[in-house]
């Protein structure tokens, strides 16, 4: 799968050629580019359609993704146009109004008020946009779910639909694409969302008779990063969502879609630890009235400086990430109190060894007093987003990756060297 909100003819030709199950069309330019790839390829490149909601998820700006004003995706209403007008999807997503629902798809259907509109009744593909709301029977709901179809047919993403569609020759339209944000507890922004790619999906096909098989809904789960986080509980948030876009689909009288997701993170995230060596140990007396995170006042805080830092792992430093460390060498020795924690630690925050004072890796955690140079910490929780994130800022060497297992363990990507950074030198 090829995403990118820039892709080269270089990149975009790669996964034609490679057979990519699916290439994620990011802007209105691209179903041109790529079918004119495909076409000189002599092959028929499999395209979806990331499309802007509107709904604002994640834990961060930076990590919420599909509100209007960013770089991804089309947006799905025309500029000038509120999201008041999807309102009346989510009274149809709501299964407590089902007996309401299928009346509410007659009208628009263009089908009579007493024709089945189960999601097993067959689509009538005579249907167009616009829809004929002069029918005396039409309900206030009918009008504003043809209200709220006609939006989304005057859209941007809806244009671009069309254009990938009139290009079936080079291209095979898949589907359609939304990915909200990251680091996200509960289901009810994808199910917001997947509420406004199914009325996406029946406004296609009311306007050009074709039913889109599938619809990605993208990633995002919330992973935990350290205790006082939680990470989203799978199995409840993706049955909430299943049974959202089954009630709206019928509501809608569509079948359901293949449903898709991405979740990268919340597989690979908690696979990483990553492991640094102790260096500088500096205690810092600090102003009168500062306090913890938790609002204690405290005198002091103890800097840990390692021999790593935002080269390899640069979330803290871009939007203020929290991550926790701990010894990892040795036993430190001494009493815990009742849930296991040193009684003789210390207030401590991780630092890198940049020349930045943003250059934190974790702002705050309790480390074992007795910590000296050369002691080992850990930091768990850093599979995603940390050495694929990784620089050679101040000429920092990447890491090595290592695999471990309770069986084996085994070098995967070596440690970079000085001398691959000045083999880059050819001056």
């Amino acid at each position: 799968m090829l995403h990118g909100n820039n892709k080269s003819d270089e990149e975009i030709e790669l996964a034609i050629k490679e057979g990519f199950s699916k290439i994620v069309v990011d802007s209105p330019d691209e179903p041109a580019r790529i079918a004119a790839i495909a076409h000189r390829l002599g092959k028929r490149a499999r395209v979806m359609l990331r499309v802007t909601s509107g709904i604002h998820a994640g834990g961060h700006e930076y990590i919420s993704t599909a509100h209007e004003d960013q770089k991804f995706g089309v947006p799905l209403l025309p500029a000038g146009v509120g999201p008041e007008v999807l309102e009346i999807i989510d009274k149809l997503g709501n299964p407590q109004s089902a007996s309401n629902a299928a009346s509410a798809n007659d009208a628009v259907a263009g089908a009579s008020p007493s024709a089945d509109t189960s999601s097993e009744s067959k689509l009538d593909y005579s249907v167009k946009y616009p829809y004929d709301m002069s029918h005396v029977k039409v309900s206030d709901e009918d009008r504003e779910l043809a209200k709220a179809m006609n939006a989304v047919a005057d859209g941007p993403a809806l244009a671009v639909l069309k254009d990938i569609y009139s290009r079936q020759e080079d291209l095979e339209l898949v589907g359609i694409h939304s990915h909200i944000g990251s680091q996200i507890h509960d289901a009810s922004a994808f199910i917001e969302a997947a509420r406004r790619m199914m009325l996406l999906r029946k406004t296609f096909y009311a306007t050009d008779a074709y039913i889109m098989p599938e619809v990605d809904l993208g990633g995002g789960y919330s992973v935990a990063y350290t205790d006082a986080e939680d990470s989203m509980d799978i199995d409840v948030e993706l049955g909430r969502l299943a049974q959202a876009v089954a009630s709206i689909n019928k509501a809608l009288g569509m079948p359901a879609p293949v449903i898709s997701f991405e979740p990268g993170r919340w597989i690979v995230a908690p696979a990483g630890v990553t492991l640094y060596r102790v260096g500088t140990i500096k205690h810092v007396t600090l102003p009168k009235g500062t306090k913890d995170e938790a609002g204690n006042p405290i005198s002091e805080r103890t800097y840990v400086s390692v021999d790593g830092g935002m080269s390899d792992n640069i979330r803290p430093a871009l939007y203020g990430a929290d991550y926790t460390a701990v010894l990892a060498n040795r036993d430190c020795g001494g009493a815990k109190d009742g849930n296991g924690n040193l009684k003789d630690s210390m207030l401590a925050r991780v630092v890198g060894m940049h020349c930045e004072s943003g250059d934190i890796l974790v702002h705050e955690c309790r480390l074992p007093r007795n910590l000296k140079r050369g002691d080992i910490l850990a930091i768990p929780v850093t599979g995603a987003y940390g050495r694929t994130m990784a620089s050679n800022y101040n000429q920092a060497l990447i890491p090595a990756v290592a695999a471990v297992s309770d069986q084996d363990a085994h070098l995967m990507l070596r440690r970079q060297t000085i001398d691959d950074l000045l083999d880059l030198d050819v001056s």
